[in-house]
């Protein structure tokens, strides 16, 4: 099976993401700000839905995407008080999705996930207390990576991006000089599908990982 079109842009994105991240610590630790690096698992909940509109000139039906492993990358910035600035990249490797389409009534798709984000982080406990629980909300642009299937032509699917809202908690541990974290993130969206009953789409992250930085 070939990789489209799409999966290259979004390694590209990522790895640009990468870049300008890990030249930024200096300036971070500047403003009393942390690098993020998570990984962990991604989590679908619902199948993806009827497509009408897919490249092949009939509607395309696709199923529930498998989990996968799932990596995040993010810069928090302090705002004031126990309020924070964050932006993260995150992403979803790549899994098989079913795909029922004319001739092809049993067929695979495989599917990657980004999610660019911008949030504000809330930790409701003061900032000397070993263990802080916090909660994040904000948004941003989710894009579905869809590559190839050779049963359909060798026509491309075509890839999908969507606004997203993010919701999210997690729980900062402190010990000596790191910061552990581990997070739940809920990236919801317009549905997937073109024809649909569900109107919303949510896809969910389950990471831990270590704050880089100072505050």
């Amino acid at each position: 099976m070939r990789i489209g079109h799409g999966s290259k842009a979004t390694a590209l994105v990522l790895l640009a993401g990468c870049l300008a991240t890990a030249l930024a610590p200096a300036s971070a630790r500047a403003q009393g700000g942390y690098l993020i690096f998570q990984a962990g698992y991604y989590v679908p909940t619902q199948d993806l839905g009827v497509l009408a509109d897919a490249g092949f000139g009939q509607a395309v039906e696709f199923g529930e995407r498998e989990r996968s492993f799932a990596y995040s990358l993010g810069l928090e910035l302090a705002v004031s008080g126990p309020i924070s600035g964050r932006a993260t990249l995150a992403y979803a490797t790549s899994a098989d999705l079913a795909v029922q389409a004319g001739m092809c009534p049993e067929c695979e798709a495989r599917n990657n996930l980004l999610n660019a984000t911008a949030a504000l982080v809330f930790r409701p406990l003061p900032s000397g207390v070993p263990v802080q629980p916090y909660l994040l909300g904000g948004g941003g642009v989710k894009h579905y990576d869809l590559q190839s299937l050779d049963e359909l032509h060798r026509s491309p699917l075509h890839d999908q991006t969507r606004r997203t809202m993010l919701l999210g908690a997690g729980i900062e541990v402190r010990v000596g000089p790191l910061r552990i974290v581990t997070e739940l993130s809920d990236y919801i969206s317009p549905i997937f599908a073109d024809s649909d009953v569900e109107t919303t789409q949510h896809d969910l992250f389950w990471t831990a990982g270590l704050m880089l930085g100072s505050g």
